[in-house]
């Protein structure tokens, strides 16, 4: 399974840098403004906005692919997993009970 992983996120990648080569000016210029923002809270020690500039930057990413790839899909998995990383409790995001 871990290989599996590994070789779809590696097609993954791949893909998506086909596609920022299609649009340089609108993927690049966001991510390099996240990747600085990034970059600051590390240098700066500053842990939990790393972690939080990293989740909103993979959000974005994640969230623009999918617009793209599968218009009428409604991503739930993401925005949950920024929640959890800018500390919401699980029952705020409709977690609780959840199997």
């Amino acid at each position: 399974m871990q290989r599996q992983l590994r070789a779809l996120a590696d097609r993954t990648t791949r893909y998506i840098r086909i596609y920022q080569l299609s649009e340089p000016g609108s993927w690049q210029a966001a991510g390099d403004t996240e990747h600085a923002a990034i970059l600051q809270a590390l240098t700066a020690g500053q842990e939990h906005r790393a972690r939080t500039e990293m989740a909103h930057h993979l959000e974005r990413t994640a969230l623009r692919v999918l617009a793209d790839c599968a218009p009428d899909f409604t991503p739930v998995a993401v925005p949950h997993a920024v929640a959890l990383i800018e500390g919401q409790p699980a029952a705020a995001l409709g977690l609780t009970g959840a199997s």
